[in-house]
């Protein structure tokens, strides 16, 4: 199990740093992504910050790091769950996440990834510490590819209607 909980933490740990270094690289379109769902600007450097951070901490202290994750991700998910809802009910067809730094729109997708991030990060505080072998190592980097595959396939879903629109398979 501890295996099983350092390689979450890892997992969960790349997450946040790269969501961190996106928004600290190209903050424009997380604060309009910020403004969007109803929070201000300002708080993007702030938790771009917080963010890697925290990266860290999971994997210096996977017990705490993980806890602080799992915490900040469920805050956050009601977050996105409350801005998903509040645009369907007004009818707001563009509120965007930006959370990697791009402007993917917000939908259940979104807050469906937080909600295994939330998991990931619950399973990663169940390390005492991180302590990783090489194919420990390999399952993380293919778990994270899978991770960034599944999610720009959902990203060309919501800008094309179809998820591979190269041989028109469409929803």
């Amino acid at each position: 199990m501890e295996t099983v909980g350092s390689l979450a933490a890892v997992v969960v740990s790349v997450v946040f740093a790269v969501a961190g270094a996106a928004k600290l690289r190209g903050p424009k379109p997380t604060e309009a992504g910020f403004v969007s769902m109803g929070l201000p600007s300002g708080l993007v450097k702030p938790v771009a910050v917080f963010e890697l951070v925290l990266s860290g901490a999971l994997v210096v202290r996977p017990r705490v790091g993980g806890t602080v994750a799992a915490v900040t991700l469920v805050a956050f998910t009601a977050v996105l769950t409350r801005a998903l809802t509040r645009s369907r009910r007004l009818g707001i067809p563009d509120v965007r996440c930006n959370c990697f730094g791009g402007a993917t729109p917000l939908t259940t997708a979104t807050v469906g990834r937080n909600t295994f991030l939330v998991a990931l990060a619950v399973l990663g505080s169940s390390a005492s510490r991180v302590r990783l072998s090489l194919p420990a190592l390999l399952v993380a980097g293919i778990g994270f590819a899978g991770f960034v595959v599944v999610r720009q396939l959902l990203e060309l879903r919501s800008e094309t209607g179809s998820l591979f629109p190269v041989i028109g398979i469409s929803r």
